[in-house]
């Protein structure tokens, strides 16, 4: 299994100066895969990582043995959640915290149940989010290419995954406070060949606030095969 750190996150490299909309995501992780050497893989995100693995996965689907989405962004006709009302009022997006306190509230907001985080923890998780905060504020508006408090996707999930046949394993947190589970109903509709799991009293991390549920789920779909 191998876990990337997409460029503008983690430990990869934060250039303030390129675009990361999804299609120069997509693009990236596309070199990374070539330069690894992988030509048949399974692909997996969460959020804004299943935007870019859905666009990959319609892209390069000739590599792509199966795609699994976790909440994810890029739905554009999914219901409007908390956070996309916050953005048409012109509210700051709960995700950007810039200082302390409003990254404490954006641990209650992605969570339903928060995990424990010591204060250190928390602490050093809200000083590299100060840090970054121009980065992230460029990451995201570029990748939900917002436009006079109005978001429209460029590659929008709900339409390029329209011919793409491989197994897909829909993963939702009812109680998501980010990105409305509505999405999971009408990707299914686009996608027929998918499975549906929506997870009650799990919010927008689901594979962080129940992993060993969120991990089985992934092994039966293909257990089932």
């Amino acid at each position: 299994m191998i876990a990337l750190d997409l460029p503008g996150f983690g430990n990869s490299f934060k250039d303030i100066n390129l675009n990361y909309d999804v299609e120069n995501q997509v693009s990236r992780v596309n070199k990374f895969i070539n330069q690894l050497g992988i030509t048949k893989f399974h692909i997996a995100g969460n959020s804004m990582g299943g935007y870019i693995a859905g666009n990959y996965a319609a892209k390069y689907s000739e590599q792509v043995m199966s795609l699994w989405l976790l909440n994810t962004l890029g739905i554009q006709s999914a219901d409007d959640s908390e956070m996309f009302k916050d953005i048409s009022e012109n509210k700051r997006p709960m995700v950007l915290a810039r200082n302390k306190r409003e990254f404490e509230q954006l641990i209650s907001f992605v969570f339903e149940n928060p995990p424990f985080m010591p204060e250190f923890v928390i602490s050093e998780l809200s000083k590299n989010a100060i840090k970054n905060i121009d980065l992230n504020y460029k990451i995201f508006h570029e990748i939900h290419k917002i436009d006079q408090n109005k978001i429209s996707f460029s590659l929008p999930l709900d339409y390029e995954l329209g011919d793409f046949i491989k197994p897909v394993l829909i993963t939702w947190g009812r109680q998501d406070r980010v990105l409305h589970h509505s999405g999971a109903k009408v990707l299914s509709k686009i996608v027929p060949q998918s499975e549906i799991i929506i997870m009650d009293d799990i919010g927008h991390l689901p594979m962080m606030e129940a992993p060993k549920v969120t991990a089985g789920q992934f092994i039966s779909f293909h257990g089932r095969d």
